[in-house]
């Protein structure tokens, strides 16, 4: 992936149309970097699941977990909330949360294996 950003720069123009254009350019390709202030609370948007440096191209709004495993299965998107989260929510127990986490996918791993052989 090349990160180049080709700019359309009208003759005539001045330092400040210049670095705004650049500026603006730059953060419409790159927006992930850049993360907007979010209003996070206990319910609607804890910190350990907003935590992802990363904003919709297409909205705006930061990236949550709920809007990466809302279409998966439970085990998938439980795997994956617990890997989010890891170290994020309690520090103290980053590695219990990766263990959730392989639990999760152990248990979605022997379901497919069972589904596999009854087929």
């Amino acid at each position: 992936m090349t990160n180049t950003v080709t700019i359309n720069i009208p003759k005539g123009s001045n330092l400040q149309e210049i670095v705004d254009r650049v500026q603006n350019e730059i953060n419409r390709k790159f927006s992930f970097v850049q993360k907007p202030e979010s209003k996070s609370n206990a319910v609607d948007h804890p910190a350990h699941y907003t935590s992802l440096p990363a904003i919709c191209s297409e909205c705006g709004h930061p990236i949550e977990c709920i809007d990466v495993i809302g279409k998966m299965n439970l085990c998938r998107g439980t795997a994956i909330k617990y890997i989010w989260r890891a170290g994020e929510k309690d520090p103290d127990k980053e590695i219990e949360n990766l263990r959730k986490a392989t639990w999760y996918l152990e248990y979605e791993i022997k379901r497919l294996e069972r589904e596999k052989n009854e087929s």
